[in-house]
Order: C-alpha cells, then sequence, then structure tokens
C-alpha cells in the first residue's frame, strides 16, 4: 500500500507497468467513498497525453519519482472507458474497472 507521503505527490509522475514499460504520466485520483483511501488513478496516455485510462492502485509502488502499477500497460491502454472529468466514478463504473482487472 502506498504511503500517505507518497499520495500527496503522485500528480505529474510518469507511470511504469510491472515490465519497466512506461505507461504514461499520473494524473487524478480517486478514493474510495468509505475508506477515504486511493483506489484509483487516471493515468494520461497515448501521444502528448491525449487519452486517459484508470488503473486500480492496489501493489502499485513508487521507486524513485515514478509510480510502478501491477499492471501490464496494454491492459491499462484497452481498460474501459471513464471519462476523467467526471465528478466521481459511479458503482456500476467500479464494478466494471474491478471486473477488467480481476479484482
Amino acid at each position: 500500500m502506498l504511503r500517505q507521503e507518497e499520495i500527496q505527490g503522485l500528480a505529474g509522475r510518469d507511470v511504469y507497468d510491472r515490465h519497466d514499460d512506461k505507461i504514461g504520466t499520473a494524473g487524478r485520483m480517486y478514493l474510495d467513498a468509505d475508506t477515504g483511501q486511493p483506489e484509483l488513478l487516471c493515468v494520461k496516455t497515448g501521444l502528448f497525453g491525449a487519452s486517459e485510462s484508470f488503473v486500480p492502485l492496489r501493489d502499485a509502488q513508487v521507486k524513485g519519482d515514478a509510480l510502478y502499477v501491477a499492471f501490464e500497460k496494454a491492459q491499462v491502454n484497452d481498460a474501459p472507458n471513464i471519462d476523467p472529468a467526471a465528478e466521481g466514478i459511479t458503482p456500476e463504473q467500479e464494478r466494471q474497472l474491478y471486473s477488467y482487472y480481476g479484482g
């Protein structure tokens, strides 16, 4: 689990997969409504960060100035499309993401 001080500075960091392939740049973080703990991260992907994908933060680690997630780049890029500009994620969208990521 990420420590509180690591959570504060995630935005703008490079995000890598478990094989050291760069996925993109960390964007907005979504917290669990019940626990207040960070649950999902929006990652800006593609050319100039034009696309965004959500990735669960379970088993994520900060190494130096980068964030490493427990999923592969292709899996993150192909995640279900959810509008990152929305104020939050609906329970149905959350179920869809966790089903996709196997959790």
